[in-house]
């Protein structure tokens, strides 16, 4: 997640802490279990990176708040299917220099056409079904089960791939005390209709 989207992720972040923003049935403290769940193509460094960057700019933004009581995780997600995808696009093209395949990746480097053509391809046939990988979704289910039975407020900022989880999981825990916050994400919806921050630049 770049410094803009994170910015934009704040101002979404605080209306989300509000009191109207969660179910007058929800638990009345504020302790909130903040997760961040990662997009594709990132491993986990990445998402520690960005989770660390996030909690910096939540606990900056919130410092007049000291009632608010913040903890934060990951809820990773792996990507081998969506990574295996692009390689074999990569094979075909018969690339060589594979540290070329990272940098478009990373904006290093401009994209050919053929990369850009894979990645939007990629994306249109990935949806939350096919996409998902259960074993992943379950254990995100049940870290958020856990923190709403100890009476606190979770909230999901979910990257590119990682909101098919944040949707998928929202139904599965089926609580009022569970809120996303969508980033970059290639869904067409919210699950909850909660807040959602995308770039017009972002490819996804």
């Amino acid at each position: 997640i770049n410094m803009k989207k994170i910015t934009v992720i704040i101002a979404l972040l605080l209306n989300l802490f509000s009191v109207s923003a969660f179910s007058a049935t929800c638990p009345p403290d504020n302790n909130i279990a903040l997760f961040f769940g990662n997009g594709m193509f990132n491993d986990r460094v990445d998402a520690k990176s960005a989770l660390s960057v996030l909690e910096s700019r939540v606990t900056s933004a919130l410092s007049t708040n000291s009632e608010y009581k913040i903890s934060y995780a990951i809820s990773y997600n792996h990507n081998e299917n969506g990574i295996l995808q692009l390689v074999e696009v990569a094979v075909q093209q018969k690339i060589d220099n594979w540290s070329s395949l990272w940098n478009y990746l990373a904006d290093i480097e401009i994209a050919p056409d053929w990369f850009q053509s894979a990645m939007k391809d990629l994306a249109t046939k990935v949806d939350a079904f096919n996409y998902v990988i259960d074993s992943d979704l379950q254990t995100h289910v049940q870290k958020y089960r856990s923190e709403i039975l100890e009476g606190k407020k979770v909230l999901v900022v979910s990257h590119s791939q990682g909101n098919f989880y944040a949707n998928r999981a929202y139904n599965l825990v089926n609580s009022q005390s569970f809120g996303i916050v969508a980033v970059g994400t290639p869904a067409n919806f919210v699950a909850g209709s909660g807040s959602y921050t995308t770039l017009t630049n972002d490819v996804i």
